[in-house]
């Protein structure tokens, strides 16, 4: 893992001088089209997929993508952009956005998603993010020691995720936070000596409600695309006694740094998050390192979970030409039932890089197909919308 870690970054450190050299002919260059006219009706074709109006637009297209943990996924994607900022007269801007979702997969998994941020008069700030899920799924153990083979089984979800906060002097954020599920596990599919382990797991079927504060810094230039900034957010959410679970803790702390290299063609995203929880905590909220977000080529996201995480990550983005782009990144990370217990020896080292394809022509609005490597010839692929942190 360490010599293909290391090959990586070998090519890494070959494109990113090759990149930033192409780049000085194109500094103000948004499109870089060839000059011809047939050619520019042929790719601007993708402008038919957005409606525009004078306080909104949206934007809709269809997406492929695979992983282990879904099989072949197909979607429908939609972006509902309102014009309540501009990045020319705003120092951040910081768009409303609606995100819809419909999605099944080749393993029988139906997902229904919203997602949405809203600004209010620049004073106040609105994220929502609701779903209804039938997954199929897998569980891998907890901590370092997998199962030798995993136990498949099937959950109905339905979630329900606010935070509302109050803005202040532009950067600052002060809110509540809430999560809500509802859920309901079975069809649990075992081997004779694990039936114990199976009516555990469905015993961890139910309803489970948390609140408490949020607090973020934000100087990020552009919520859809940061060339420069930080971001730091952390939150402590508490879940009381509810259905037939215990009570439990989760601490989040997320740090981002951005910085654009000589204009927005270029540019690293840094990112250290922690996550810390306690008391009786279900399998599948527990701080884990896998996902879209986080260590992109884990093969599963709750592959690898316990009451504690860290993971870091680097990413370098690039815009290629037209409305395409390509990343590379790198991370590491680790699981751990007390922090005491973090070592080197444990850590979990992924990479791997990406295609960008800007959505519409007026914001660096990208959708995202990754491939990751992992530990042990982990490998996954990721399709989403914007960027990964």
């Amino acid at each position: 893992m360490i010599d293909r870690l290391k090959y990586f970054l070998s090519i890494l450190a070959f494109i990113l001088p090759v990149s930033l050299a192409f780049s000085q002919d194109n500094v103000d260059s948004e499109s870089s089209l060839p000059d011809s006219s047939a050619i520019n009706k042929v790719l601007n074709l993708v402008d038919y997929l957005t409606i525009k109006k004078e306080k909104y637009s949206i934007t809709t297209y269809p997406a492929l993508g695979y992983a282990p943990q879904t099989g072949f996924r197909y979607a429908i994607i939609s972006f509902i952009k309102f014009n309540n900022s501009s990045p020319e007269s705003d120092q951040y801007y910081r768009p409303s956005s609606i995100t819809p979702e419909i999605s099944f997969s080749s393993k029988n998994q139906l997902a229904l998603e919203l997602k949405s941020t809203l600004f209010f008069k620049k004073t106040w700030m609105l994220n929502v993010e609701s779903a209804y899920e039938y997954f199929p799924d897998s569980y891998y153990g907890i901590g370092d020691e997998l199962l030798e083979e995993p136990l498949d089984y099937t959950s109905n979800n339905i979630y329900l995720r606010a935070d509302f906060s109050r803005i202040i002097e532009d950067k600052f954020f002060v809110g509540i936070k809430t999560d809500f599920l509802k859920t309901d596990i079975k069809e649990v599919k075992t081997a004779d000596n694990q039936s114990e382990l199976a009516d555990d797991l469905m015993n961890q079927s139910g309803v489970y409600f948390g609140i408490g504060p949020q607090l973020i810094y934000d100087t990020r230039d552009n919520t859809l695309f940061p060339t420069g900034g930080y971001y730091l957010e952390t939150s402590f959410m508490y879940y009381p006694q509810f259905s037939n679970s215990s009570d439990f803790t989760k601490f989040i702390f997320d740090a981002r740094k951005y910085v654009k290299i000589q204009s927005w063609k270029n540019v690293l995203a840094f990112q250290a998050k922690a996550s810390s929880s306690s008391g009786g905590l279900p399998f599948f909220m527990m701080s884990n390192i896998g996902g879209k977000n986080d260590l992109r080529g884990i093969e599963h996201a709750n592959k690898y979970i316990d009451n504690q995480s860290f993971l870091t990550q680097v990413e370098y983005r690039r815009h290629l030409w037209w409305r395409l782009g390509m990343v590379a990144f790198a991370g590491l990370g680790q699981t751990a039932d007390e922090w005491s217990k973090m070592n080197t020896v444990d850590m979990k080292y992924v990479y791997g890089i990406g295609g960008r394809f800007r959505m519409t022509s007026d914001d660096r609005l990208n959708m995202r197909l990754d491939v990751g490597f992992g530990p042990n010839g982990d490998r996954a692929f990721y399709f989403s919308i914007k960027e990964a942190f």
